[in-house]
């Protein structure tokens, strides 16, 4: 199935048509990836096309935890690697991204889901 991409041109655009907050840089669900603009987003804007398009990917071929998806595509991509100024969260499985107040929040949402998705692949490994 091919994705559509919807790119927005403005953050008033991109919240009001979308629902999603201004800090959120783009995201997945079954009707395509929605992101904000590359002259919005600047350098991140592949970064985030290609997060996006792993969510896609993955929920075209797999069920999984969506804390295990998010873990699988921030090691992909490599995006949360040397981040050391947030804490990761303990126990992101509990957390619900909706809810989520602040890219903050969502940062250690992250790199919760990538911690224990690393420990899993260890576990299995020995």
């Amino acid at each position: 199935m091919e994705a559509n991409i919807y790119v927005f041109e403005n953050i008033r655009e991109f919240c009001s048509r979308t629902g999603a907050p201004y800090w959120i840089k783009g995201f997945t669900n079954n009707n395509g990836i929605y992101v904000q603009s590359p002259s919005l987003l600047g350098g991140s804007y592949s970064k985030t096309v290609l997060h996006e398009l792993l969510h896609w990917t993955i929920r075209r071929n797999l069920t999984l935890p969506e804390w295990y998806e998010e873990g699988l595509v921030c090691i992909i991509t490599g995006e949360t690697e040397g981040v050391e100024s947030v804490p990761a969260m303990k126990n992101p499985e509990q957390f619900d991204t909706g809810e989520a107040q602040n890219d903050w929040q969502l940062l250690s949402y992250e790199l919760g889901c990538v911690e224990k998705v690393k420990r899993i692949i260890e576990e299995v490994k020995h």
